[in-house]
């Protein structure tokens, strides 16, 4: 039989390699496309949770600084409402003394109204004695020695003693306070007010800042007593220091007998009721003497009063 003859196929080129890079690219696209919104994406929430933090500590500091507002206006209205007095001479600038309105600090700053006197506390820091010594204006000087019942003045003994060489005479003085007992506060000043060192009679400082709490007759009650043991103790009834207008709401007219050392920082001399002026008048707290590097208070006495009328009695009548 005979054999068929062979037929030749001719086959199609081979294109399974570029079928195949096609498709590898198509894949790389999707991916890259993919890739790429995957990367916008991320911007994105990173953008959104920036943005999100940022709000939340903005929201955070107003909230903080909202607090901090409203606490400093609770501190000024409680300030305000406890100690009036010392926020307004804050806010003003001025000086006022128990409803008095006073001159500027600067204002008298360097006025020397012949005066004759200055006190003095821890306030002022260490005083050069001999150089205050010099400034013929101070004829007397009161030093803080005690307050209420167990506080004594840092710089008192050291003080004295050094004044005292400078050859300046010299006077101690209490903050009576209403924490305490008058006479435990007594012995305080007794403990550490040596009589012989005195050249000018004790003064009793009576504020309102000190006495907070007691009511008019409780003042007057006790600063009679203390004033009884000072008399009784040092032979010399005492000066009563406190600020004019404080003065005459609460003491006037019970203690117009005694010496009256006055408060009124102003130019005119305070007055009074039912006897005119006082024995000294503290016209200033912002004086300038060589020696003090702290503004001082300056006193200066009153008319037809001198250095005589306060000198101490060291033996009992």
């Amino acid at each position: 039989m005979a054999k068929s003859p062979k037929t030749h196929t001719h086959r199609q080129p081979h294109r399974h390699g570029c079928e195949n890079h096609q498709h590898g690219n198509h894949w790389q696209l999707r991916w890259l496309r993919r890739y790429q919104h995957h990367n916008d994406s991320h911007e994105r929430w990173a953008r959104k949770t920036h943005l999100k933090h940022r709000r939340e500590w903005t929201k955070k500091i107003g909230r903080m600084a909202l607090s901090a507002i409203i606490g400093m206006a609770l501190c000024i209205i409680v300030i305000a409402l406890i100690a009036p007095d010392t926020f307004l001479n804050h806010l003003t600038g001025k000086k006022m003394l128990d409803g008095d309105i006073e001159l500027h600090p600067t204002a008298n700053r360097h006025l020397k109204l012949d005066y004759d006197g200055i006190d003095v506390s821890h306030h002022q820091g260490a005083i050069d004695w001999q150089r205050v010594a010099c400034d013929t204006c101070v004829k007397f000087v009161y030093i803080k020695a005690t307050e209420g019942q167990t506080i004594i003045d840092t710089n008192y003994i050291e003080n004295v003693n050094q004044a005292l060489k400078a050859g300046i005479a010299i006077g101690s003085y209490h903050f009576l306070t209403s924490k305490s007992s008058v006479r435990e506060q007594f012995k305080n000043f007794y403990s550490v007010v040596d009589r012989r060192k005195q050249t000018v009679v004790p003064m009793i400082d009576v504020e309102q800042e000190g006495v907070r709490g007691w009511s008019r007759q409780q003042i007057q009650d006790s600063l009679e007593l203390m004033a009884q043991l000072i008399e009784k103790h040092y032979y010399n009834q005492p000066i009563i220091y406190s600020y004019a207008h404080f003065y005459n709401t609460n003491l006037a007219p019970r203690f117009n007998q005694y010496r009256l050392f006055l408060a009124r920082y102003n130019m005119n001399e305070p007055i009074i009721s039912g006897i005119g002026q006082p024995t000294i008048w503290q016209h200033s707290d912002q004086g300038i003497v060589d020696g003090i590097a702290i503004p001082v208070d300056l006193d200066v006495f009153g008319q037809n009063t001198n250095l005589k009328d306060i000198i101490m009695k060291h033996r009992p009548n």
